[in-house]
């Protein structure tokens, strides 16, 4: 049943004959009614157009496939798949023939986490079935069940016929924010999904003729219902777009818009920063952005975070002249057990001026919301206390988690946000204060600070139980920021051990959660008081924290750190100027604490945001000099790419192996041997594991450049490197680490420089020192074919059919082709 809150119930649109029973019956009857409305899947090397009819005869497809597999109503299914053409046919699938799906995404910074994540998953969904990329097999040893989603596509004898009155009442698992930590299973019904897809419908005025465009991955609730089911709902067509074409180039968000008329999106309020951040300190708008047209954009929801009303504001004048209208930004609140959006404000332009943080608006048709005292009191409007939400939109347990259930509810079953909220007394609309779990969202993404607090406990001259992680949000910020206290152990209270603990910290942070702390501060226990329960209390720290009590603290460790800190090195001219201002956008580290010698990487700058940066840079830079990876590698610093911003032709500097990840240290280098690929970048953020300790060097393949020749024998390869780290350290000992193919290079080039009667000690990577190909003789197709696979554009299934295929057919170029097969999000990647 809809909820009765709900007065209009026309349905999907005026030709449904009535409003459908469940998600089956809702894609049945959109295929019906809008069988050439179009799901166009786009990234950065082109698009692919199926229409709603393709995508359900596919889902029908797949669905006997599951069949046959035994696979059947009622069971639950793991969807760990990466790209969104491969997720959406198979979420029809499932839904049409009543099995459960669970989507994850494939996200492995730690092994040992993402076993421990996949053992909690299979048990709390009592041992699912897991459907994988087979690029990914080697990712999931497990013992369940794995199907290969390639394998879904095999010709049937005939479709899977839809039997829509037979579903079960839960629709979908979705899996709780939570990085390290065990999550919980939210149990979506399909009337919830229901009702918040008619909410969303009434509250927005999205329509059949609305464009819509997602980025959002697929674990994420707003991907599948604010921007999947929303426009099948409505009968919209929608554009969909892997994230990571959007966060590695976030312009890339505008040409999408422009190029294909997007009326309807979604995205939290950083990717906004962003944009703007990029676009800002240049002289007007770069000229591919001033031949786009805004004018067809309605309305960008925008939830996930609190709205910065200045960074919108710089948003919306940025692309005034393009046709932005001023009343695009909605400002949105929602979560995965309400399914997502489910409160939207429309007076955003109007705010923007009196506040810092936008309001949220109202609630959706059939949602109620009330704010809470900490009495148990309803609060007055204008009166702080916590949100909480009724309705037929809200989920209604955690799947086997009788005790977080109820944990969730009241007593009169009202939903407990965790948000501190008030209800604006002049407009009626909720405005955020703060949140009562203990949690941060960064970049639109939710973690929790106990689990981050656990692992940093693990480190080396830590007092265990002494940490306390907690947000905070600086002036003018797009998105909240980390700061991290902890007391170190008496025995390690040097300057130069407290910056190794702060290194630490920071490195472990960015693995585990990808993002750095704004701030690390060693402090005495005294600072970090607890409870009589033992907690320590990071609200209070907060608010301490931002008054400033702090400050001489941090000032004090500031002052002791520079003395273990290379100088800061002014700009010298306008070039370097410009370089600092993108290290500091990227980073979130002051201009006033980045030289024009600062490291990109020692700042602590990611494989992902060195792509950002090589982006910001082609865009910033009026040069004919096409920057090009490697030049970043090899001089991260301002200084390093101000020289090729300010030259007018290709660098054709001399062929040199090495590339320095790392500078600093007295410890003894380490020379790190490139895998089969040939490229580096696979050790940048292992190399800032070793800041200020000892140099790291990284050895490149030759021919990435130019006029430059490849190697014309392994011998010459061996030569070349042995003399390249010969140059670097005349003598040794030497420590050379081989990853992959590198590990079978590294076994001869010990063995030269051996024989020149130097010691040499060698670490090998995932590959043992033997020069033997398993698979027989190579040429040019089984080059392709390895390099391929080990790149993950292909699985090892199909390494002999395509190597059949391209034998027999000499006139296709194998890398080519090898290429075209490879998923976008891998390709955009690796960069």
């Amino acid at each position: 049943m809809i909820s009765d809150n709900i007065t209009a119930k026309r349905g999907i649109q005026e030709g449904f004959h009535r409003y459908p029973a469940n998600l089956s019956e809702m894609i049945s009857y959109s295929v019906e009614n809008f069988p050439d409305k179009s799901i166009i899947y786009v990234d950065s090397r082109g698009e692919k157009i199926t229409t709603y009819l393709d995508t359900y005869n596919e889902s029908r497809l797949i669905l006997n496939n599951l069949h046959q597999s035994g696979i059947k109503t009622g069971d639950i299914v793991v969807l760990a798949l990466e790209e969104h053409s491969d997720f959406i046919p198979l979420i029809w699938a499932c839904v049409l023939g009543g099995i459960i799906p669970c989507p994850i995404i494939p996200r492995v910074a730690d092994m040992e986490v993402w076993r421990g994540n996949l053992n909690h998953i299979s048990k709390l969904l009592n041992n699912p079935t897991f459907i994988i990329s087979s690029r990914n097999l080697k990712l999931f040893d497990v013992d369940n069940k794995i199907l290969k989603v390639e394998d879904l596509h095999n010709p049937v004898s005939a479709p899977a016929k839809v039997d829509s009155d037979n579903v079960p009442d839960i629709a979908f698992l979705m899996l709780s924010s939570g990085s390290t930590g065990a999550p919980k299973a939210i149990t979506l019904t399909h009337e919830n999904i229901l009702n918040s897809l008619e909410g969303k419908r009434l509250a927005t005025g999205i329509e059949d003729t609305d464009i819509t465009m997602n980025w959002i991955a697929f674990d994420h609730v707003a991907a599948l219902t604010e921007c999947h089911f929303l426009p099948l709902f409505t009968g919209s067509t929608q554009i969909q777009v892997p994230a990571v074409d959007i966060v590695s180039d976030p312009l890339f968000f505008l040409k999408i818009i422009s190029k294909y008329r997007v009326s309807h999106t979604f995205t939290p309020n950083f990717l906004l920063g962003q944009i703007t951040s990029l676009i800002d300190g240049t002289n007007g708008l770069p000229e591919k952005i001033q031949q786009m047209d805004f004018s067809c954009l309605k309305r960008i929801i925008s939830g996930g975070e609190a709205n910065v009303c200045e960074t919108g504001d710089r948003f919306l004048n940025a692309f005034a002249d393009l046709g932005m209208k001023r009343s695009v930004i909605w400002p949105a609140f929602g979560m995965t057990e309400t399914c997502a959006g489910s409160i939207y404000s429309t007076n955003f332009e109007n705010e923007i001026g009196k506040s810092e943080f936008a309001t949220l608006g109202k609630p959706i048709p059939g949602l109620k919301i009330r704010i809470l005292g900490e009495n148990g009191e309803v609060m007055n409007p204008g009166q702080e206390g916590e949100l909480q939400l009724h309705g037929a939109m809200i989920f209604n347990k955690y799947y086997s988690n009788e005790k977080a259930t109820k944990e969730a509810f009241t007593e009169d079953g009202w939903f407990k946000t965790g948000d501190l909220g008030i209800i604006e007394p002049d407009s009626g609309s909720l405005r955020l204060v703060g949140r009562s779990k203990d949690s941060i969202i960064v970049n639109g993404n939710n973690y929790f600070l106990y689990e981050l607090e656990t692992v940093i406990g693990s480190l080396e001259g830590i007092a265990p139980s002494f940490i306390a992680a907690f947000s905070t949000r600086p002036v003018g910020s797009d998105t909240e920021s980390l700061v991290v206290f902890y007391t170190p152990l008496s025995d390690y209270n040097t300057p130069q051990q407290l910056r190794n603990i702060n290194i630490a910290i920071r490195n472990i942070t960015i693995l585990r959660w990808g993002f750095r702390p704004l701030l690390v501060l060693p402090v005495s226990k005294d600072i970090l008081i607890k409870t009589s329960l033992g907690k320590i209390q990071r609200s209070k720290l907060r608010k301490k924290y931002e008054s400033g009590e702090f400050d001489s603290l941090i000032a004090d460790f500031a002052s002791l750190e520079k003395e273990y800190t290379p100088p800061i090195v002014p700009a010298e001219n306008g070039y370097e100027e410009k370089i600092i201002n993108l290290f500091s956008k990227i980073t979130g580290i002051s201009t006033g604490e980045i030289g024009a010698t600062s490291n990109f990487f020692s700042l602590g700058g990611t494989s992902l945001e060195i792509l950002r940066l090589l982006t910001s840079l082609k865009g910033q830079f009026d040069t004919k000099r096409n920057f090009s990876l490697v030049d970043l590698l090899r001089d991260p610093t301002p200084r390093g790419i101000a020289h090729l911003a300010s030259s007018k032709t290709a660098n054709n500097k001399e062929y040199n192996p090495i590339v320095p990840l790392q500078k600093k240290g007295v410890g003894a280098p380490i020379f790190m041997i490139h895998p089969g690929v040939g490229e580096v970048l696979v050790f940048v953020n292992l190399a800032n594991f070793f800041m200020d300790e000892r140099p790291i060097y990284a050895l490149r393949a030759r021919g990435f450049n130019p006029n430059e020749k490849f190697f014309e024998s392994f011998d010459e390869l061996v030569s070349t490197y042995a003399a390249a780290i010969k140059q670097y350290q005349p003598h040794g000992p030497y420590y050379i680490a081989g990853y992959s193919y590198g590990g079978p290079v590294s076994l001869p080039v010990a063995q030269t420089l051996e024989a020149m009667g130097e010691k040499v000690h060698v670490l090998v990577i995932d590959a043992p020192p033997v020069i033997e190909h398993p698979r027989g003789k190579v040429d040019r197709v089984e080059s392709a074919l390895m390099l391929s696979f080990f790149l993950g554009f292909i699985d090892k299934s199909q390494l002999d059919t395509l190597g059949n295929y391209l034998r027999e057919s000499e006139d296709i170029n194998p890398v080519d082709y090898l290429f075209s097969l490879a998923p976008t999000s891998r390709i955009r990647e690796l960069g």
